[in-house]
């Protein structure tokens, strides 16, 4: 009773987070799809304009939905698994169970959230691989905007942990952030003067519009 339970709860919290997903990815890319195509993309007819902001929309939407119905589904069968009772410990099933932290009874989750870390980056990779894995402007964005934000948490984790030089009282964001928008400023004009077929080509354009005007 308790593991139908427990499914029930966990299949609501997949279908839930699947809609949220595709709420969220049409609510984000409809508008910069529309503003993007038509300052941009002024050699298409409005019909073009309007297939492409359609197809880019819905690649988003869509995309966001799979990846949370995937990343919802394992994290609930990772959780019904660990909540299984489980009676060998020994050979390869039990080391197998020990990585994923079947073994551990004592940490419990509500629906739709992971029991474990672990759980949060093998499920996360896995439908990382299966939805943005395949490239396209969409996919190839996401995975942009996400390494600069987990760079800058990363960051932020280390100071927080203690771990030097990040966790150098000089090292405050106050500091830091003059110095790091001077060498990313410096990096990308010394590539673009210098090396500008190494930058994707969407910023490449945006700064032949500014600087080559």
């Amino acid at each position: 009773m308790e593991m139908r339970r427990l499914l029930l709860d966990e299949v609501a919290a997949i279908i839930a987070g699947t809609l949220s997903g595709a709420k969220y990815g049409l609510k984000i890319r409809l508008p910069h799809a529309t503003v993007m195509t038509f300052l941009f993309a002024k050699q298409l007819t409005f019909r073009e304009k309007s297939k492409t902001i359609a197809k880019l929309t819905a690649e988003h939407a869509t995309n966001l939905a799979a990846f949370v119905f995937i990343y919802k589904s394992m994290l609930a069968g990772l959780k019904l698994l660990r909540r299984c009772e489980l009676r060998s410990s020994t050979g390869v099933m039990g080391k197998l169970c020990r990585l994923i932290g079947l073994n551990n009874k004592k940490q419990r989750s509500p629906p739709g959230l992971p029991e474990l870390p672990q759980h949060s980056f093998l499920a996360g990779a896995v439908g990382g691989y299966i939805v943005w894995g395949r490239y396209s402007s969409v996919n190839y964005q996401m995975i942009l905007y996400l390494a600069s934000r987990i760079l800058v948490g990363s960051i932020k984790l280390a100071r927080e942990k203690g771990v030097k030089p990040f966790s150098w009282s000089g090292a405050s964001f106050g500091n830091t952030y003059p110095l790091a928008a001077a060498g990313i400023w410096g990096t990308v004009l010394y590539l673009f003067e210098q090396h500008p077929n190494v930058l994707h080509p969407s910023l490449r354009r945006s700064m032949d519009e500014i600087y080559r005007c």
